[in-house]
């Protein structure tokens, strides 16, 4: 339920966003990485990833809403190439 004061308007609530980056394959429900930072890179770039060298695809971005034991943060969803997951 919403927050209000005491004359009933609206408390938005402020999050603390985590100082990192999750990029996370969409298609195989599976961590890439993490970055140490806040990335907002926008649908469409691109990600190298490395053994092996292949280009991931940015298809969303999303806002993670945190928990009590993990803060807010930002989520790149992307396409990954299969061959990153065979190793080549």
């Amino acid at each position: 339920m919403p927050q209000t004061d005491e004359e009933g308007v609206y408390i938005a609530p402020q999050l603390r966003l985590a100082e990192r980056t999750l990029v996370y394959d969409k298609e195989r429900d599976l961590h890439v990485m993490w970055i140490q930072g806040v990335v907002v890179l926008p649908v469409g770039a691109t990600l190298e990833l490395c053994n092996p060298h292949v280009n991931a695809e940015v298809i969303g971005v999303r806002l993670l809403p945190g928990s009590t034991s993990h803060p807010v943060g930002v989520c790149l969803d992307v396409k990954v190439p299969h061959e990153y997951w065979q190793g080549g």
